[in-house]
Parts: structure tokens; sequence; C-alpha cells
């Protein structure tokens, strides 16, 4: 092999080693702008080069503060995870909460119980956590360690416009794929209702990509935002 030859590949191997080196902490999954209806694996960064994209997005999202005058109640929202709603993955037998799972953790395992639809209850698996960037394992037997979290809370939600729907689009908005993410549970407990500007996840890599997140369930459900929530979603896309 001549010199010249050897040097190419070495420089080839350490650049390559570099670009894998470099790669943003929280990055399994699928960038939300190539995402739209949230059927693919997790919450991968926004590259650089798309940031104007997700700012032009973010834009479209309204203005306006609380405005609800009805107490929120969690059951506005129907059975949590219940199957039998409109959303893209109801009624095919397996609850919500399970085809979350399934969908951001590529390496589960299912439980086979005769009571159990095939295929559908999630023993164990490992959570590459989007909102900490750390690798969680999972099973049943300490299963709040993963939570499934509403990017745009049902509480938030409700203050924001959902009060005013029809309790089957409640049922679908709290079990939509796109409004829902499987997470850290301490995490999640510490996001509870707060919007991005009150709370955002320690993985900063991710910042934008759950900016983004939101605008799109937003959007879609025609919810409005407080300023500052705007603010910040576009101040974490600059």
């Amino acid at each position: 092999m001549s010199k010249l030859l050897t040097i190419v590949i070495i420089a080839a191997i350490v650049t390559i080693g570099a670009a894998v080196g470099s790669s943003p902490s929280g990055s399994t999954g699928v960038s939300p702008l190539h995402n739209p209806n949230g059927l693919e694996l997790g919450l991968a960064p926004v590259a650089r080069s798309e940031l104007p994209r997700a700012r032009v997005l973010i834009r479209k999202v309204k203005v306006g503060e609380a405005s609800s005058t009805r107490p929120y109640d969690r059951s506005a929202f129907g059975q949590p995870w219940t199957d039998d709603t409109s959303a893209p993955w109801g009624h095919d037998g397996c609850p919500t909460r399970e085809q979350v799972l399934q969908r951001d953790m590529p390496d589960e395992s299912f439980r086979a119980e005769p009571r159990d639809p095939p295929h559908c209850v999630v023993a164990s698996g490992t959570l590459d956590d989007p909102y900490t960037g750390r690798e969680i394992p999972f099973s049943k037997t300490r299963a709040q360690a993963v939570q499934i979290d509403h990017v745009v809370a049902l509480h938030y939600a409700w203050e924001h416009g959902a009060d005013v729907w029809s309790r089957e689009r409640r049922d679908e908005y709290a079990n939509n794929p796109l409004v829902l993410l499987a997470v850290d549970g301490p995490a999640n407990l510490r996001k509870s209702d707060h919007g991005t500007s009150e709370w955002l996840p320690p993985n900063e890599a991710v910042w934008c990509a759950l900016a983004v997140r939101q605008a799109q369930v937003e959007i879609r459900y025609h919810l409005t935002v407080t300023k500052l929530d705007k603010h910040t979603m576009l101040r974490v896309c600059s």
C-alpha cells in the first residue's frame, strides 16, 4: 500500500470518528420537522440548517393567554390511554401507552399472558430518553422510570382552547401520537403542565425539537400559547 493511500485512509477514519463523536446528545429518533404526524421514533434534534424552517413554523402559532373559565379536570380528556378513540392508533385492541412505548423503544420485548393482545404489552426495553440524553432501562417492575408525556400538557391545552372542544376531540388529543413522547419519569414530573418559558429539558440538544413538536400540536389543534412561551420557542430555535 502506498504512503499516500495510507494517509488518505487514516484521514477518512479520523473524519468519520470526529463526526460520530460530535453527534448531539439525544440524536436517536427523527426530527419533528420530518415527522409531522408523530408516528416515527423519538425526538431528534433539529439540524442547524433547518432552524429557519423551525422558526417559520413556530411563528404560525397564535398567542393567547389562558382563557378557560372552567376548572380543569383530567377526566375531561377521557379514560387514560383508551383505545376507543379516533386518534391514529385507535380501535386496534392495544392501549395508547403501550403503543408509544413500542414506537420509542425499538428493542422492546412483549409480555405474553392470556389476557394480553399479541405484541401489545411491553415487558422490557431501553429508552434513549430525549429529555435527559440518557439510556433508561424499562421493565414492568419499575414502569414509572419511563412515563408518557403530553408535550403540550392536557392542563395547558385546556386553558388555551381545549375547554370548548367536544369530548371526542379531547379523547383524540390525549391519545394522538403527535402529542405523546416516552421520556424519563422524573423529568416528566418536573415538566408537569408548564409551558416552554417555565420548563425546558436538561438535554439542550432537543430544546428546538421540543418547541417544534409543541408548535405542530398547537397548530394542528388551534391552541394558543402565551407570549412568553412563543418567545422562548423562537429563542431556542435561533
